[in-house]
């Protein structure tokens, strides 16, 4: 389904944006179906499945935009690039974060502030050879991201007068739900 090009930017960034990939009557009616908005101050940087030794890519995650997001209108906000920088394997999220927090780029990003969205969307580094950059997850009714689940990523609050409404879904591979389990949670 992914063209070559395609293929190769998710490998490198861990992140690829389709655009209109699901029907737009679709996305609507699920829209139609779907209240409740989280507004939460707090930051949450995780990844979402542990590293496991071995495996190139553990699975991806699918956001489908039901209806359109705007900067600032509460779109996850993720480091491509980030998962391929080497950390700990089969550790809780909460060593990962300590282990990246030793680096300047990831300190910075992972002690900003909600209400400061515009100084860290666009941000990038370079860490041991690997490019990364924070961007913000926008687009519209029918658009679809997969992101690889070892991507540093958060939700982020919603400051625009519009509703976010995403679908969201996780696939392991097989191997990694063997050896992993569960994901973090």
């Amino acid at each position: 389904m992914l063209t070559q090009d395609q293929q190769n930017t998710f490998r490198k960034e861990g992140l690829i944006r389709l655009p209109g990939l699901l029907p737009v009557e679709y996305v609507s009616a699920s829209a139609d179906r779907l209240l409740a908005i989280c507004k939460k101050s707090k930051l949450d940087w995780h990844i979402d499945v542990k590293r496991l030794s071995g495996m190139k890519i553990a699975g991806v995650q699918l956001f489908a935009f039901l209806e359109s997001v705007k900067p600032g209108g509460g779109g996850p906000v993720a480091v491509t690039g980030s998962h391929r920088i080497e950390t700990r394997e089969n550790v809780p999220r909460e060593i990962i974060r300590s282990q990246l927090r030793d680096h300047a780029f990831f300190a910075d990003v992972l002690d900003h502030a909600p209400e400061a969205r515009a100084d860290l969307v666009g941000k990038r580094s370079k860490l041991d050879g690997v490019e990364l950059a924070v961007v913000e997850l926008t687009g519209e009714p029918g658009d679809v991201y997969l992101m690889d689940l070892w991507v540093l990523h958060t939700r982020w609050p919603n400051y625009s007068d519009s509703s976010r409404m995403m679908l969201t879904q996780r696939f392991l591979l097989k191997e990694a739900y063997e050896r992993v389990g569960t994901l973090i949670g």
